[in-house]
């Protein structure tokens, strides 16, 4: 045989192997499954047939199986197919489809031709997985490379935009889509909508909508989202008799959006009226719907209402309790949160983190310790110990209960430390009395590169004044009246956590640190820096004038009160509680019993829904301090409320001081007739007897003393 028939033999076997192989891999493709056919393909020496691996390629995308995914990509890699330009470009596609980013990057870079559905792909890639800033870099490069651009990219890059409020890019890159004419398609139109709303640009949102020729509910639903979050819900319900008018049914994401408007009290009507039009159509058998309207009336404080919406479904899921159990919290009901909770496990629901925070915070909010260290081993049970919003809420749950090394173990325990759990710690350690620690805490803080924000900073302003630390509270101090626009971006760069309505804007957390400073520097005793600060106030409001007041009556500065408390009434500030407690006590401190009556006189009269026994005290400590005892008796006894034992006390020093038996037996009946804890009460009645030498009812008193010890 001669070599020329050697090698048409052996080219010939070799045909027939591929053929074979191919003919394998055709029967494995349309019996196995993608394990068996990968696994019959890694043991064949050659790649099968291009037709064959774009088929694997889109069998493996179907499934969104990353791990497949890889082992195809290998499986190319070992033959050399990454050059061949289809199979490259088919496996970018298809390791972005399985969330292969990296990877898919990786091979996008290798290709020797990169074909545009290549770059679409990877380019959606970005956008659906939460990576807008690749998005942007990866459509301005294939421009730059001249690649043409396919209308289905221009949603993914309108939704990067949205995603980073580049209202600028979204404007150029919609002008693109105006020369090119797919501006009144319906998939680009609708994320225009949505880019334009999101980046605060309503008019020019309802200029796109306007002009889409073809509508779905999805169009108006980015319009009514943003003006929902806006609160423009006068807007919001303008969408929905429009939608009407055009004869476009509202869908599930509608009716979500539009009761997202309706989360406050002043929009609870239109969240009823709303609610009896899901109703009517039947939307309200949609657990999406149902779980929304019991988020609405739980955010409106329609606590009763919430609970209904949750019994009127067939099965509440773990969506439905979490947002009842949000609405108790946000609105003080820390103990009907936690019953809710417990109603939740009966039904076989496990929590998950949002729960547990929730939950955590009711135990916060009540001091419910024994459930919260409940709530803690579960949380261990499932892992989220370590999880930084759980492990957050526990250090801060722990603060807040007075067990500062519990917090301090939660916060050791966190793999992510962020300024939430730093400032939660500090805020506890400064709350009990440990202000080095808390001191030492907020240095270590700044040492990890862990920005303070507003909340830490007031935390730390009044551990620095109760420790004195004069110099390190100035230093905080020039840092901020050194550079306002520092100022202006700190307080803007910080989204506040808080639940409740509080309000959480760049002038209000300016407004706290102003006032933090006012109390360190009032606390430290220079209350002139601490007027200072008050007067560079641009707009004064009541919790400054309190922290001033307050200052002043601690360092006995009581000469400033009267004038602060003149201005207040200028400014039109009306006056709480707390405002009363420092008139009253620097009022106290300096003996002025007429202007204290006065003022006192105008608690009662004008402001008596903020009378509490601390201004009743306040009022007796005036009286007895000036001898008029009737006067302090018939405050004690006429009080509203029950008397604690500083009313008690502040009457017992007068009468030992003044040898006032009578008067101490008359507080003594008062005290027992209250119910209060009489040991402190009979102990100072016993001293009033010993000073008067009636040693006989000194031993009487003993006597009752020793026998409650036994009982």
């Amino acid at each position: 045989m001669d070599l020329a028939m050697l090698r048409s033999k052996e080219n010939s076997s070799k045909h027939m192997d591929t053929c074979a192989i191919q003919e394998a891999v055709k029967w494995v493709w349309e019996t196995s499954s993608l394990e068996e056919t990968l696994g019959s393909l890694e043991d064949m020496p050659i790649l099968p047939s291009l037709e064959c691996m774009v088929l694997l390629m889109q069998k493996c995308t179907k499934e969104k199986n990353l791990i497949f995914a890889k082992r195809v990509f290998v499986l190319i890699h070992k033959h050399g197919g990454i050059d061949n330009v289809t199979l490259g470009n088919h496996l970018v596609q298809m390791l972005v489809a399985c969330k292969g980013l990296s990877h898919a990057q990786e091979v996008f870079e290798t290709l020797p031709c990169r074909k545009e559905y290549a770059w679409a792909s990877l380019i959606q890639g970005y956008s659906d997985n939460g990576y807008p800033v690749q998005t942007l870099e990866l459509f301005d490069r294939m421009q730059g490379e001249c690649v043409r651009s396919a209308i289905y990219i221009y949603p993914a890059v309108f939704k990067a935009c949205a995603r980073l409020k580049y209202l600028e890019k979204g404007q150029e890159t919609h002008s693109e889509s105006v020369a090119k004419g797919i501006e009144l398609d319906l998939y680009v139109g609708n994320s225009l909508v949505d880019m334009y709303a999101k980046c605060g640009s309503l008019l020019e949102a309802q200029e796109v909508l306007k002009k889409q020729r073809l509508k779905n509910a999805i169009s108006w639903n980015a319009l009514i989202t943003a003006f929902a979050d806006l609160g423009l819900h006068e807007e919001v319900w303008a969408c929905l008799e429009m939608m009407e008018l055009e004869g476009q049914q509202p869908d599930a994401g509608t009716f979500v959006c539009i009761l997202k408007a309706c989360r406050s009290k002043n929009s609870v009507l239109k969240g009823r009226q709303l609610h009896i039009l899901i109703v009517k159509g039947g939307w309200d058998r949609s657990l999406f719907i149902a779980n929304s309207l019991v988020d609405m009336y739980a955010k409106c404080g329609q606590l009763e209402e919430a609970q209904k919406a949750l019994d009127h479904l067939t099965s509440p899921n773990l969506v439905s309790w979490t947002a009842l159990i949000s609405g108790y919290v946000e609105h003080g009901l820390a103990m009907e949160a936690l019953n809710a909770y417990k109603r939740m496990q009966r039904e076989g629901l496990f929590p998950d983190d949002i729960t547990f925070v929730c939950c955590l915070k009711a135990c916060s909010a009540t001091g419910a310790l024994h459930v919260g260290q409940e709530l803690h081993l579960e949380v261990v049970k499932t892992g989220l110990e370590h999880e930084y919003l759980v492990g957050s809420i526990l250090v801060d749950m722990y603060a807040k209960c007075g067990l500062v090394e519990d917090a301090q173990n939660a916060f050791d325990k966190l793999y992510l430390r962020t300024v939430v759990s730093w400032t939660a710690l500090i805020a506890g350690y400064a709350k009990h009395g440990h202000n080095d620690v808390a001191s030492r805490l907020f240095q270590k803080m700044q040492e990890e590169s862990v920005i303070p924000n507003t909340a830490t900073y007031t935390c730390i302003l009044r551990a620095y004044g109760n420790l004195g630390a004069i110099d390190r509270g100035h230093c905080i101090h020039a840092r901020f009246a050194g550079d306002q626009d520092f100022m202006l971006e700190f307080v803007s760069s910080f989204p506040c956590p808080e639940p409740n309505g509080i309000d959480c804007s760049p002038h209000a957390s300016q407004e706290k640190l102003t006032g933090a400073l006012i109390d360190m520097y009032s606390r430290c005793g220079c209350i002139v820096d601490a007027k200072k600060v008050f007067d560079t106030i641009p707009v004064t409001n009541l919790v400054t004038c309190n922290t001033l007041i307050m200052g002043c009556s601690r360092q006995g500065e009581s000469s400033l009160v009267p004038h602060l408390m003149q201005r207040m009434k200028e400014w039109g500030i009306v006056p709480n509680g707390v405002t009363f407690v420092g008139l009253l006590t620097a009022c106290s401190h300096s003996g002025w019993l007429e202007v204290a009556y006065k003022y006192y006189e105008d608690l009662v009269e004008v402001y008596l829904m903020d009378l509490t026994v601390e201004h009743c005290n306040c009022m007796i400590d005036l009286y007895s301090r000036a001898g008029q005892h009737d006067e302090a008796l018939a405050i004690l006894e006429n009080m509203p409320f029950q008397p604690d034992l500083i009313s008690f006390g502040s009457m017992f020093s007068v009468c030992r001081s003044g040898d006032l038996v009578e008067l101490g037996r008359q507080v003594l009946d008062g005290a027992s007739f209250s119910g209060k804890n009489l040991a402190s009460v009979l102990i100072s009645m016993s001293n009033i007897y010993a000073t008067a030498h009636m040693w006989e009812d000194v031993e009487i008193i003993k006597e009752i003393l020793q026998a409650s010890k036994d009982s």
